[in-house]
């Protein structure tokens, strides 16, 4: 079969199975069901097990899992996951467990719950599913509740009463479950979709047990909004009245609910986890009801808060009779898990928890040392935060959302080199290219995040998109991927040519989200800020089409980035108080000044000479800069942008832009300072805060903030590569304020290693090792 022009690899056509899915008689509908499914096959040696599932599966062999799945994907590129095995010859039992969200929002598109699976034998017979499978709707799980959030998923309200009991093992009798129905065969799914090959390494699971009891103590129901639309387990156990009653010498396992109150434990794992719970008890009676409310942070009562964000945060169990454990079907991210257990049944005994959490399998092979411990804390917590964000995808974060927007423009630098990963940063690129708006005059516009079958469109988001490709093409060297992308770049420009005005600036009517920065910025009206980028986009645009050999395309982007960039300077800039307009309003400037658009600006090259320096100067002038807001400072009532100074950039993913200016310009001292003054407090739990202001829904493990650890690779240790692929590259430290530094940068090719000293005389002395495959350093000083 031909390959897909947005597909790395050839899609798999020869399928013996069928999608099969509970019978249409149950009334299941789609949305928010869970079923299972069982087959006894016999199987000997070695078997590959093919498995895609809408949504989401979880499979067993003889009562073990396997694995988990299926990957984030587009329906028309949907992905299957193969398992290779080695099993003694007789009857295996698979089982599958099988949740459909079945509702449009930001982690999948809105699709039938089905369910394939084709098993390859080493003699090659096949067997699939069909219409000779066991099924049964698992009704435990209630199906009827709000998600989460309008991005992500359902909560788990389940009953093990309502559930059979061990029917992932081969002991238990499925003789009187109905049979599977069995739904189109992957041949004859409608034109234009195809069954994709999983493209990147399964996810590693490790089992991480809770540190530490924080607390324990009793609560009663308490109260909550009365205009609160859903009533769920996060509601209610975010208004319960609790009262904290030890704190010392508290550990696993402990006894809950035994007397007259209803008690709760606040466990602390340690540091933000992401992955699937699992709970261990003793005396479990029957019905006996556990809520599990999840956070990031404690609050000012020291108490986890499920409902902190706009999250309705919590998972509710009824357990069977002396039932021993629970597992999370749904992953969680979290570090605080508030446990509440009600009285009157006899109480019930924790015995443990942990979390088999699951993330991209990278090892850590970048490194950063330097002689102030602050920027190796740093650097460490953009790596910790990094893998915490990249799962299946790279997500904004593994807690509130999980969600593929942008972020991973920085993320996946970071992937590289910290990890010396680029596979789940192509991954990413071609998600998005298949997931683009069809219709419309966002026609062609890749979608801020994917996959989903809406339309919500960020203007500097397809600018991101535009970037990402050109510095993955860059680093990795891998052209035939941005040839393969080139046209979705292209129609990106298709796009905003649609909404620029007479001075060719991209203008101020734009269906989507304008989102620039969570500061007290101007966006509004015709965008310098975006403007700024739009002079970027086009830049790295031309240095791709070059890399992938279209000259001549290279060339007009070079000549419409140049237009851009002029039309840019002469609306923006205001001689009065040379600074760059965040805004244009009915064609006069507007009095908004901020960093980021001023960085943007110089990052472009509207400045030039002399001029550079004087506005960087301006820029970081702690006099000039006004009270930086939190995130949620734009949604309140009444906003409006700050004036009267220069508003400083809000969020550390934007913070680049300025970092990257004051690095490239040798404003090293100062880059220095900004990173240890703007990110010590942000990286104290060793992952990344979303904002520089905390509010109340920020993340605390968030994928875009990890600038720094890039930047100290690229800078400070000053390697970087000088032609695509990192077949040489350039090695330029600049310790600024540190009197030594050393580490390891990972790149396609190897890690490279540097150390560089600073004696008394202050003479720098630079050794570098360098990986075979890419030899001698073109420059080193």
């Amino acid at each position: 079969m031909k390959r897909n022009r947005l597909w790395p690899a050839t899609p798999k056509s020869e399928w013996v199975a069928q999608w099969i899915w509970v019978p249409a008689r149950l009334g299941l509908g789609w949305r928010n069901t869970h079923a299972a499914f069982r087959k006894r096959v016999p199987l000997a040696g070695a078997v590959r097990i093919h498995i895609a599932a809408e949504t989401r599966y979880d499979l067993f062999i003889d009562g073990r899992r396997v694995d988990r799945g299926t990957l984030v994907s587009d329906v028309r590129y949907k992905q299957f996951d193969t398992h290779e095995l080695t099993l003694p010859d007789g009857e295996h039992l698979l089982a599958v467990h099988v949740h459909g969200v079945g509702e449009s929002c930001a982690t999948s598109m809105k699709a039938q719950p089905r369910l394939l699976v084709e098993i390859e034998m080493a003699d090659g017979r096949r067997v699939g599913t069909d219409a000779t499978w066991r099924c049964q709707a698992l009704k435990g799980y209630r199906q009827e509740q709000p998600v989460m959030m309008s991005h992500f998923g359902f909560a788990e309200v389940v009953d093990f009463r309502q559930l059979p009991a061990d029917w992932t093992s081969p002991a238990f009798d499925d003789a009187a479950w109905p049979v599977a129905e069995a739904l189109a065969r992957p041949a004859d799914e409608a034109p234009g979709v195809s069954l994709m090959p999983r493209d990147i390494p399964p996810l590693r699971t490790t089992e991480v047990a809770a540190a530490r009891v924080v607390c324990r103590g009793r609560y009663d129901a308490g109260s909550f909004n009365p205009r609160e639309p859903e009533i769920t387990p996060a509601v209610e156990m975010s208004g319960r009245r609790r009262e904290i009653r030890d704190k010392r010498g508290l550990s696993l396992p402990l006894q809950l609910g035994a007397g007259e109150s209803d008690e709760f434990v606040v466990l602390d794992f340690g540091r933000e986890v992401t992955g699937h719970l699992k709970l261990g008890f003793d005396g479990a009676s029957l019905g006996q009801r556990v809520d599990v409310g999840y956070d990031e942070t404690l609050g000012a009562n020291g108490l986890p808060d499920p409902r902190r964000t706009y999250v309705h945060f919590a998972d509710r169990f009824k357990l069977r009779e002396e039932q021993a454990s629970v597992e999370g079907f749904e992953a969680r991210g979290f570090r605080y898990l508030l446990i509440d257990v009600p009285a009157g049944q006899g109480g019930l005994t924790l015995r443990s928890a942990a979390v088999d959490e699951r993330t991209y399998p990278v090892e850590f092979r970048g490194a950063f040392h330097c002689s102030d411990p602050a920027y190796d804390r740093i650097y460490q917590a953009c790596l910790n935060n990094t893998r915490l964000c990249m799962l299946d995808a790279y997500v904004d974060c593994p807690s509130r959302e999980r969600v593929t927007w942008m972020d991973s423009y920085v993320s996946a630098q970071t992937a590289l080199v910290g990890f010396g990963d680029l596979k789940l940063w192509r991954r990413i690129l071609y998600l998005h290219a298949q997931n683009v708006c069809e219709s419309g005059e966002m026609a062609g516009a890749v979608r801020g995040f994917a996959p989903c079958d809406y339309d919500p469109v960020v203007q500097t988001y397809c600018m991101f998109y535009v970037c990402s490709v050109a510095d993955y093409v860059w680093h990795s060297g891998d052209a035939e991927t941005g040839r393969n992308l080139f046209p979705t770049v292209m129609a990106q420009f298709d796009v905003f040519e649609r909404f620029e005005n007479a001075d060719g600036l991209i203008g101020e009517r734009w269906p989507g989200w304008s989102f620039v920065d969570w500061s007290a910025m101007d966006i509004s009206g015709v965008s310098g800020a975006r403007n700024a980028l739009y002079a970027v986009m086009h830049r790295q645009a031309a240095a791709l089409a070059d890399w992938i050999g279209m000259p001549e395309q290279a060339q007009a982007l070079r000549r419409r980035g140049v237009r851009k960039l002029r039309a840019f300077r002469s609306a923006f800039w205001s001689a009065d108080d040379e600074l760059f307009a965040d805004a244009l309003h009915d064609g006069a400037r507007g009095a908004v000044r901020s960093q980021l658009t001023n960085a943007l600006a110089i990052a472009a090259g509207a400045v030039k000479g002399r001029a550079v320096p004087r506005l960087i100067d301006r820029l970081i002038d702690p006099e000039a800069l006004l009270p930086r807001t939190p995130g949620d400072y734009r949604m309140k009532p009444g906003f409006k942008p700050q004036t009267g100074g220069i508003v400083p950039i809000g969020t550390p993913a934007l913070a680049g832009a300025l970092l990257h200016v004051l690095f490239e310009r040798n404003f090293v001292d100062e880059a220095m300072a900004y990173i240890k003054r703007e990110w010590a407090p942000i990286t104290a739990d060793g992952a990344l805060i979303e904002h520089f202001a905390m509010d109340a829904n920020t993340s605390f493990c968030h994928a875009w903030g990890s600038w720094p650890a890039v930047l100290l690779s690229r800078h400070v240790l000053g390697v970087r590569p000088t032609e695509p692929g990192w077949g040489k590259v350039r090695v330029v430290p600049h310790l600024g304020p540190l009197e030594w530094a050393e580490g390891v940068v990972a790149t396609p090719r190897g890690d490279i290693r540097v150390k560089v000293r600073r004696d008394s005389d202050y003479e720098t002395s630079v050794e570098v090792e360098m990986p075979e495959e890419i030899g001698d350093a073109d420059e080193l000083e």
